[in-house]
């Protein structure tokens, strides 16, 4: 089975713009300094950079921001595009992604969203949100954990 190593996806679509993510880690320079994003073969502004640390993504991944407003598309719409990487020097690499109206979701996406829900708690002494564990007690339900911290005065 030969896998897209682009990894081309939609991450965010709001009712202003579009952002895609794509993997770099196999793309030659000409394949990530020269990209071209067409809707319907018209070619689209576009702004991409090279997620950083501060950015939500892994590292080595080009996030592109398509602007509605700027290229005439309506957040209401669903669209059919096409990502040309490189093409200068080298073969371009092609690929082709739906991107759904703002506020709908993939079908893969719309069951069991209580499967990505997860109970989380402050951690004071790292200043981050922990996932809360929970123990299965003798008559097959669950309990949270509790350390009592100084006792009753």
């Amino acid at each position: 089975m030969n896998a897209d190593k682009v990894k081309l996806r939609v991450f965010h679509r709001t009712k202003n713009d579009i952002s895609l993510l794509w993997s770099m880690d196999n793309l030659n320079p000409d394949q990530r300094a020269n990209v071209k994003v067409l809707c319907e073969g018209k070619p689209l502004s576009v702004s991409t950079t090279e997620a950083g640390a501060h950015d939500d993504v892994a590292r080595n991944t080009m996030i592109c921001l398509i602007d509605h407003e700027s290229n005439g598309l309506k957040h209401d719409a669903k669209y059919n595009l096409q990502v040309i990487l490189g093409g200068d020097k080298t073969e371009p690499l092609i690929r082709k992604i739906m991107v759904l109206e703002y506020g709908v979701l993939p079908p893969y996406d719309r069951d069991k969203k209580s499967a990505r829900t997860h109970l989380m708690g402050w951690e004071p002494s790292s200043s981050t949100w922990v996932k809360v564990n929970v123990v299965r007690v003798a008559d097959g339900t669950y309990a949270l954990p509790v350390v009592i911290i100084g006792g009753a005065k």
